[in-house]
């Protein structure tokens, strides 16, 4: 039998400081939010311990170990031994300093986990008393209204439209605590109430922009889970006619721009967690007038690569997703109607399965990358292009 009990403390954990709680006048539900992906999700127990539970801290189970310090020595080696443990908050409700959390619990990607209610009583924001009831997930429950990114925070750069919207959308649906940057103040603000998420307008080929949204990132959400590196410029010229002022204005959005950001991003990604990043099938395929825009791919396609080596113990996965042929607005802009539908009508001439891709099939491809569903898949480039690379 698997060691389901020491579930028990599994479920206090938020980040917050010292200082807050020394001056700290958080209701006891704000408290337990704060404490939970601290010591959950984070793992950092003394960390979340010694900021919010008191000295004298009783834990209600017999094979628990009540007081701070003892709670502390069993269960780091616990987290140090049992790292694939996965933990999603449910609900946390208050009635007067007692909190209860509903979480769910994984030893596995595989694992149908368990069902935790841990009760708290909470005082003076510090953690005193601790009961919980842990259950195995039934089968039939485990199979039913996935969720693949509930309680997680995600970012998205370049989520105001297109294929990031379209994804942005989609992690909602499936529970994600959101951030979204657009360049755009109107999109993105209809995207963010869209999907219930904090918008930041940026412009990512401003390095120090990115580290901006990094910050508002951290207040809010406390970390990243899933990185979506989204944005990107397009821009066609024959050889002959790039300018310096042309090749630099896509090389610092799609490749320095992007670079910089997945850096400044990286303090912030809890080690598990997943970057997918949109390249384009560009990179690869010999299209006339597209040489500054397929480098700026080919370059991020090699940086991804070498991210994905450097990260791999922490245990953070680094996939593209590369779209072909794309129904989005890059596409329809300054165009006429007749232009736009004189496209459509080539590309299914082009596209082996007859017809353009749609943003919202893309985004799927993303969040298969980004979920637990491709946890053994690592540094790949997955073409969502009808066909155009393997059968054109």
């Amino acid at each position: 039998m698997r060691p389901v009990l020491p579930f028990i403390a599994l479920v206090l954990a938020i980040i917050a400081t010292p200082s807050e709680a020394a001056k700290c006048k958080l209701k006891p539900k704000d408290v337990a939010t704060r404490f939970m992906p601290q010591f959950y999700i984070d793992k950092q127990v003394r960390q979340a311990f010694e900021t919010w539970v008191d000295p004298g801290y009783i834990q209600h189970n017999p094979m628990a170990a009540s007081g701070r310090d003892a709670a502390i020595a069993f269960l780091e080696p616990f987290f140090a031994g049992n790292p694939a443990i996965s933990y999603s908050i449910k609900r946390i409700i208050a009635d007067g300093n007692l909190v209860a959390v509903h979480a769910h619990g994984r030893f596995s990607p595989e694992d149908r986990g368990v069902a935790v209610v841990d009760i708290l009583r909470i005082e003076g924001c510090k953690v005193m008393e601790h009961w919980d009831v842990v259950q195995p997930v039934p089968e039939k429950a485990a199979n039913t209204n996935v969720m693949r990114f509930d309680n997680k925070c995600v970012l998205i750069l370049g989520g105001n439209a297109g294929i990031g919207l379209a994804a942005a959308r989609m992690f909602h649906a499936e529970g994600a605590k959101l951030a979204l940057t657009g360049r755009n103040p109107e999109t993105l603000r209809h995207a963010a109430a869209a999907c219930d998420a904090l918008g930041i307008q940026s412009d990512m080929g401003l390095p120090e922009q990115s580290r901006a949204v990094m910050a508002e990132v951290e207040e809010a959400l406390g970390g990243i889970d899933v990185l979506f590196v989204n944005a990107g410029i397009g821009g066609f010229a024959p050889v002959t006619e790039v300018t310096e002022d042309f090749w630099d204005g896509i090389h610092n959005v799609n490749l320095r721009g992007a670079f910089f950001a997945i850096q400044a991003a990286l303090p912030l990604m809890r080690d598990g967690g997943s970057i997918v990043i949109t390249g384009s099938i560009g990179s690869l395929a010999a299209v006339p007038g597209n040489v500054a825009y397929a480098a700026a791919k080919a370059g991020l396609r090699a940086m991804a690569r070498i991210l994905a080596k450097e990260l791999l113990s922490r245990r953070i996965r680094v996939n593209m997703v590369s779209p072909g042929p794309t129904d989005t607005d890059i596409f329809k802009r300054d165009a006429t109607p007749a232009e736009i539908e004189g496209a459509r009508d080539f590309f299914k001439t082009v596209v082996p399965i007859g017809r353009m891709g749609t943003p919202e099939e893309v985004a799927r491809a993303a969040l298969f990358l980004a979920s637990d569903e491709a946890s053994f898949i690592n540094g790949v480039d997955l073409f969502v292009d009808g066909g155009c690379l393997e059968l054109g």
